[in-house]
C-alpha cells in the first residue's frame, strides 16, 4: 500500500484517484458537546452544510449527498 501525508491524515490516494475528498468535521454527540470525525465527500462542503451521510467507523463518516 502506498499512503500520502495530508494536513491531517495518512491518505491511501486511490481516495483521491476515485474522486473522494477527506475533509475534518466536528458532529454533535450530546448536548453542548462535539466530536471530531473525518468525512469522505465528492462534494465541495462549506462550513455549516448538512451532512447527509452513514457512519464507517467511529471516527470516518461518508457523505451520501449529491454534487452541487
Amino acid at each position: 500500500m502506498i499512503y500520502t501525508r495530508s494536513s491531517m491524515v495518512c491518505i491511501n490516494p486511490t481516495v483521491y484517484a476515485v474522486g473522494w475528498r477527506p475533509m475534518r468535521a466536528s458532529i454533535p454527540v450530546a448536548y453542548g458537546q462535539t466530536k471530531e470525525v473525518f468525512i469522505l465527500t465528492r462534494r465541495d462542503l462549506r462550513t455549516g452544510q448538512t451532512l447527509q451521510g452513514e457512519r464507517l467507523s467511529d471516527r470516518v463518516w461518508i457523505d451520501n449527498g449529491r454534487r452541487s
